[in-house]
């Protein structure tokens, strides 16, 4: 059970604060069963203890409360536990916060062992509202030790022995005893401390995280399946699922097997000669004719037991250890029988329903605790009850299983002619087949032929003692099912749009279907009605030759289409208006399907989840790798029977069956089938799983509606569209959807990938642009498949801002470098340039200072001193400005100074 509050308190931690983050966003409308056990001694005192409700309440107004979702119950206790209220007390969150707020405080010692005896004995019952497969969830909350620590201890060690509960303790002060408090709890992770009541609301968040993560849990055994062999050393299986509660929220799978086998039917097989072997069935006696697998086949059985006074409390006892010996002899469970008693005097008393229990040893024990009442023999106030609430939904009855009323009585009834009309009612308002068993000398034969089926229906013994002897042939009698016709299907489609044409609709004999020895329905499966008789309009013979251009459905499919990567879960109705006959056609229907695909991890993968009142996970998207091993797994899968969740089922799926550890492989296209006789037991909650599967899973979504059972809207709701939604008339009618179901699936309408990252934008500044793209791959369309619709790149401006400014010589470099090498050279250039300049000027003043200081003596050699500074000057030019100042001075030389021939040398 602890599913679901797992799942529930996180929801809550949205709103208060960050440490529950982690938390999915659903988790307060999870389900979950959760108890608070509050101290009220004399210790906390009047306004503390207001501090406690405060903070329930507050704690329960984040959750979604019902019978479908949370569920809060309180307990106060001091020197004695005081129930406040029930788990399925209130089922609105307004009443329930204002039940809280009127808890009264009581004051007194600390007598926690006597809270956790009450609380294991009496707050997670079924009268008091616990759920199966639902998470349990208590909360202890006190302020001190305990006045007995040793007793609390062994209540504490009783309380984990016998509950299947998630325990919290939170510690309130300084005067509290961790060790105690750790002893009541689960274990130390679920041990909270606050040092005062104020500091409580601090606690919520991290409460909430806590107990939102769920570790899965095993269901009990189904029972087991039939021997593969009747003698010579067969094997036979039985299975459980991970879903008492499944794992959430990072909680821990389970641990174990699914599966068990064992051997069976180990002895030799017996030498029997040919001719023996076919008279043998004629001779069986009545307790060996029964077939064998007679107490596994789903039946719902209600035994009507006669409480009167002339009864007697040991007869009562007779007959109570009567129907506890009945009931040993059949497998009990929802997938097989299932079994209610009414008790009546002066009025009617329900003792259990059909879905009270689930185990046959719980069954037997509660079956023995019956008490006997005394009073008159008002018979037929009995069978107006047993019509109105034994056989109905919220009872347990379901859908195409053989319904079953045992009357035992030792008497006349009071109103033998009301007696006769509540009888009457009962067989025209009822689908049942009644049994009659009259004790004793004192009955009316006539009285219990009228409330019997029939004649065959009827038996009496002469004492209570002598009840025993008619166990084999009541069994034998109620384990022979007449087969019972379903409702018809609709109409298939009238062979001719004019001109006279036929329609048919269908119906299967499934409800029940007949079994051990029953007889067949009485009937026609089919009805063909005349369609579309008016004449067929004149129609030009241009307009006739359009016709062969459309092909038929199957022909229309890509010639490897069966090859194609896909991932395809089928989810199959396997609840109890199926049938076991009907629910081996679906897996028939899927078994072809896959054969017509190449299975493997680079072709088609296939995983099948059935469901009922829970889904069940039969195999993931990778767990056959090879075609034979597949079909063979599907034909094994067993049929379950019980309610229609259709929304726990859908959930499933979206959580599970499409991850990378069942298999999904990416850029491959996902394919969800789903196949379903009738509707779901809460559209309201169909309807918002659906949409959640749609929004959080890329699927494409069938859903078949099989019968006339079937709501349209709610399988256009679970399709994608309505293009992807299908019906047929019956289970039989399957085979005829096999091509175009094919056809559909294979037409896969291609899928974007994600964006990559954007490209490098094509400018630094001043405005560039740049862009990412993605692929029309995820999957590709295939087999005339639509494209993906949009674009397949994207531009985004880049680098807006304005460029900063840069001299004309930077800019005119710019197409032939990058900004960096740009910067650089023209630095480099400016450099040489002014380091040339002033050399050439350094260089110059130092000549003309050589010149003057030799004047004296240039005239007499002026002509080689003004060659040597000119050529000086032209050979250290760096540029032709240089050189040509070099040029002038080298003339000025000539000008000013006289040639050797001219100058009168003067003395050294």
């Amino acid at each position: 059970m602890n599913r679901m509050l797992l799942v529930a308190l996180v929801a809550a931690q949205g709103a208060l604060g960050a440490a529950t983050t982690a938390a999915p966003a659903d988790c307060g409308s999870s389900p979950s069963d959760i108890v608070f056990l509050l101290d009220s001694s004399g210790s906390v005192g009047d306004g503390n203890f207001m501090k406690q409700l405060d903070f329930v309440s507050q704690f329960a107004q984040t959750f979604d409360i019902g019978p479908r979702h949370v569920q809060i119950g309180v307990v106060t206790f001091a020197d004695t536990p005081h129930n406040e209220f029930n788990l399925n007390t209130y089922t609105d969150k307004n009443a329930l916060v204002a039940a809280i707020k009127h808890i009264t405080y009581n004051s007194g010692g600390t007598a926690t062992d006597l809270a956790l005896d009450y609380v294991k004995a009496n707050s997670f019952t079924k009268p008091a509202g616990d759920r199966d497969n639902v998470a349990n969830i208590l909360i202890v909350m006190t302020d001190g030790q305990s006045n007995n620590s040793t007793e609390t201890a062994k209540s504490a060690a009783a309380l984990h022995a016998g509950l299947n509960a998630k325990v919290f303790v939170i510690g309130i002060g300084a005067g509290v005893s961790t060790t105690e408090l750790g002893v009541i709890a689960s274990d130390n992770q679920h041990v909270f401390s606050v040092s005062s009541f104020n500091a409580l609301t601090s606690l919520q968040a991290e409460l909430k995280k806590t107990a939102c993560t769920v570790d899965g849990g095993w269901t009990s055994f189904g029972s087991y399946s039939p021997c593969t062999k009747t003698c010579g050393g067969g094997t036979q299986f039985h299975e459980r699922s991970c879903i008492n509660p499944p794992p959430a929220n990072g909680g821990a799978q389970c641990v174990g097997q699914a599966r068990e086998n064992k051997d069976c039917n180990t002895q030799a097989c017996p030498t029997i000669p040919p001719a023996t072997t076919t008279t043998a069935p004629t001779t069986t006696p009545i307790p060996t004719t029964l077939a064998s697998d007679c107490g596994s086949s789903p039946s719902d059985i209600v035994f009507l037991l006669d409480s009167s006074g002339s009864v007697g409390d040991d007869n009562f006892m007779k007959q109570l250890d009567f129907v506890s010996q009945f009931a040993q002899t059949f497998d009990i469970g929802p997938r097989n029988v299932q079994i209610g008693v009414v008790t009546f005097a002066d009025t009617p008393h329900n003792e259990f329903n059909l879905n009270t229990y689930t185990d046959k040893n719980a069954l037997v024990a509660a079956i023995k605790h019956i008490t006997y009442i005394s009073g008159d023999t008002y018979t037929h106030f009995a069978l107006d009850y047993v019509k109105t609430n034994s056989f109905t939904k919220p009872a347990g009855d379901r859908n195409n299983v053989t319904n079953i009323l045992i009357v035992m009585t030792d008497g006349r009834s009071n109103a033998p002619a009301e007696t006769v009309k509540s009888a009457a009612a009962l067989h025209a308002g009822l689908n049942a087949k009644v049994f009659v068993i009259g004790i004793g000398s004192g009955v009316s034969t006539s009285e219990l032929e009228v409330i019997a089926s029939d004649n065959q229906h009827v038996f009496s013994v002469s004492s209570f003692d002598a009840l025993t002897s008619l166990q084999a042939e009541l069994k034998k009698t109620a384990c022979t099912v007449d087969g019972g016709w379903t409702s018809f299907g609709s109409y298939y489609p009238c062979t001719k749009t004019c001109g006279g044409g036929t329609q048919f609709h269908e119906r299967s004999c499934t409800n029940p279907p007949p079994a051990n020895g029953g007889a067949q329905c009485v009937g026609q499966a089919r009805e063909n009605e005349d369609c579309n008789t008016q004449a067929c309009p004149t129609i030009s013979p241009a307009t006739t030759t359009t016709t062969p251009k459309t092909t038929p459905i199957s022909t229309t499919l890509a010639s490897d289409c069966g090859s194609n990567p896909s991932d395809i879960v089928f989810l199959l109705d396997s609840s109890g208006s199926v049938g076991a006959a009907d629910f081996m056609k679906q897996l028939h229907f899927v078994s072809r399907f896959a054969q017509t695909f190449d299975i493997g991890p680079r072709n088609v993968q296939i995983g099948v989840v059935t469901f009922a009142t829970t889904p069940h996970n039969e195999f993931n998207l990778n767990t056959y790798t090879d075609k034979n091993a597949l079909v063979a797994a599907i034909q094994n899968i067993t049929y379950i029977s019980g309610t229609t969740a259709t929304d726990l089922a859908l959930n499933f799926v979206k959580a599970y069956s499409f991850t990378k550890p069942a298999g999904d492989r990416d850029n491959v296209a996902n394919i969800l089938i789903v196949m379903t006789d009738g509707q779901s037991n809460s559209h309201a909650e169909t309807v918002k799983s659906a949409a959640a599967l749609h929004a959080g899973l890329n699927a494409k979504v069938f859903a078949i509606g099989i019968g006339a059972g079937v709501s349209t809207t709610e399988l256009g709701v679970i399709a994608s569209d309505n293009q992807h939604v299908f019906s047929v008339s019956s289970f039989d009618a399957l085979t005829s959807l096999q091509a175009e179901l094919k056809k559909t699936a294979c037409t896969v309408d291609g899928g974007w990938t994600s964006f990559g990252s954007y490209s490098p934008c094509t400018k630094t500044c001043g405005g560039g642009t740049q862009f990412h793209e993605r692929s029309c791959t995820n999957p590709p369309p295939a087999n005339g498949g639509a494209q993906c619709v949009g674009q397949a790149r994207e531009n985004e401006d880049c680098n807006t801002q304005a460029c900063p400014t840069i001299p004309p010589a930077t800019t005119t470099t710019a197409p032939t470098t990058t900004p960096i090498s740009k910067t650089l050279a023209s630095v480099l250039q400016i450099v040489m340039v002014t380091a040339g300049s002033v050399l050439f000027l350094l260089l110059s003043i130092c000549l003309i200072m050589f010149v003057c200081r030799r004047r004296r003596r240039a005239y007499r050699n002026s002509e080689s001193v003004s060659d040597v500074v000119a050529v000086h000057f032209k050979s250290s030019a760096v540029n032709n400005e240089h050189y040509n100042i070099a040029t002038r001075f080298h003339n000025v030389a000539y000008e000013n100074y006289p040639t050797s021939t001219e100058t009168t040398k003067k003395p050294q």
